[in-house]
């Protein structure tokens, strides 16, 4: 039996509230405005537009690239891509060129910068993809630099699988001053890297060499030639110099030498993401990743 005094009132009813709250930028988050990246990269464009860097719908397309990379990593990661797009530019005018200078079109700023610019986009959802980032660019500059150094004053190239002497320029072609050359670039590119936060040195370094190898060795072996019926030219173009259009011989058909830079960059993107060298923390938030909060003394 239980005395009067011993009864307790129940316990008070517990209210709960849900406030809601407009999202933070995490301080760390180097990402930046569209508006912002869209005036720096049509300015840049315009600018390689009237310095002949860029033809056709080349700065269109640069413009994009360059917007989307900025929205991701605002100038930081930029300073990755206007790495490689000065020097490639720089290179280009050097002297002794035996290339076009006519500027690069619409589809060869694809078929460099599409992977960098779907790594950025992905990277706002999964921020280890600024490694892939990082990667790709660094491809695509190692490549840009062994060729066009290479080209200049590399002397006469080897093919890549069959050791022959190829006339300089010719893809799977390779010397020893375009290699290291190369993998100057990607150092460099590894470099701007690691000074912006956006990826490691060693990792994007390693992921632009493994890529440069790649284009030469598809250029060696997958990449489409042609003979012209009328005047015997073999080239790596479709149609020849003298109107005519030429018979494929080697290859595979469609695959030229933007594909080829185009799977050098992915093969850089994908090296660079899966490579197992985790950094202390997320290069994107600033937090610590998981591994290294599990992980015990």
């Amino acid at each position: 039996m239980l005395c009067p005094g011993s009864l307790t009132a129940p316990p008070a009813a517990i209210s709960y509230h849900t406030y809601v709250t407009r999202p933070v930028k995490t301080p760390g988050d180097p990402g930046g405005s569209w508006p912002a990246g869209l005036l720096l990269s049509g300015s840049v464009a315009a600018l390689a537009r009237g310095a002949r860097a860029l033809r056709g719908t080349g700065p269109l397309v640069a413009a994009g690239i360059g917007t989307a990379v900025f929205r991701a990593g605002g100038l930081r990661w930029s300073a990755v891509l206007l790495t490689f797009f000065a020097s490639a530019t720089l290179l280009t005018r050097l002297p002794g060129s035996r290339r076009d200078r006519a500027g690069r079109t619409g589809r060869q700023v694809l078929a460099n910068g599409a992977v960098a610019a779907l790594a950025a986009w992905l990277s706002r959802r999964w921020p280890m993809a600024s490694r892939a980032f990082a990667g790709a660019v660094a491809a695509a500059c190692a490549d840009t630099w062994a060729t066009e150094l290479g080209v200049r004053y590399g002397g006469t190239p080897r093919h890549l699988t069959t050791g022959a002497r190829v006339p300089p320029g010719s893809s799977g072609g390779v010397t020893l001053l375009g290699t290291v050359a190369g993998a100057a670039g990607a150092a460099v590119c590894g470099l701007v890297a690691r000074a912006t936060g956006t990826a490691p040195l060693r990792l994007t370094a390693r992921a632009g060499v493994i890529g440069m190898l790649l284009d030469s060795l598809l250029g060696a072996t997958l990449q489409a030639r042609y003979r012209c019926p009328r005047c015997g030219e073999i080239g790596e173009g479709r149609r020849c110099g003298c109107g005519a259009w030429g018979q494929r011989i080697s290859g595979l058909g469609g695959l030229d030498n933007d594909g080829v830079n185009f799977l050098a960059t992915v093969l850089g993107a994908l090296v660079a993401y899966r490579s197992p060298d985790p950094s202390p923390c997320s290069l994107k938030t600033g937090r610590m990743p998981m591994w290294k909060m599990s992980s015990r003394e």
